[in-house]
C-alpha cells in the first residue's frame, strides 16, 4: 500500500460541502458588491483578483487582528441620559390625550 493510498481523494473530500461553501463565498462577494458598490474580491492596490480562503468568526481573534492593525475604532458611548432631577412625573398628563 503506497503513502498516496492513505490520503483521501481530494475531489471526494471536497464533495457537495465544498460546492456549497464555494456558492456561499460567491453569494457573499456578489452581495457586498451590490451593497457597497465595490468588488471585495479585487485588490485595491494592484487590481488583481483575490480568492477567499477562510472566514474568521471568533470575535476575540477579530478584535486582536484589527487592534494590531490599528483598525479597531469602536465609538465611545456616552452614558445614558437620565431625566432631570426636577422632572415631575404626572400620571394624569396623558389621560386627556387618549380616547
Amino acid at each position: 500500500m503506497s503513502a498516496r493510498a492513505l490520503q483521501p481523494d481530494d475531489h471526494r473530500a471536497e464533495g457537495e460541502d465544498g460546492q456549497f461553501r464555494n456558492q456561499c463565498r460567491e453569494n457573499w462577494a456578489r452581495l457586498i458588491k451590490r451593497i457597497l458598490e465595490v468588488d471585495p474580491l479585487i485588490c485595491s492596490k494592484c487590481q488583481g483578483v483575490m480568492k477567499i480562503i477562510s472566514f474568521i468568526e471568533n470575535p476575540p481573534v477579530i478584535h486582536r487582528i484589527l487592534a494590531h492593525l490599528d483598525l479597531w475604532d469602536v465609538p465611545k458611548r456616552s452614558p445614558p441620559v437620565s431625566p432631570p432631577r426636577d422632572f415631575i412625573y404626572d400620571p394624569d398628563f396623558f389621560k386627556g390625550l387618549v380616547n
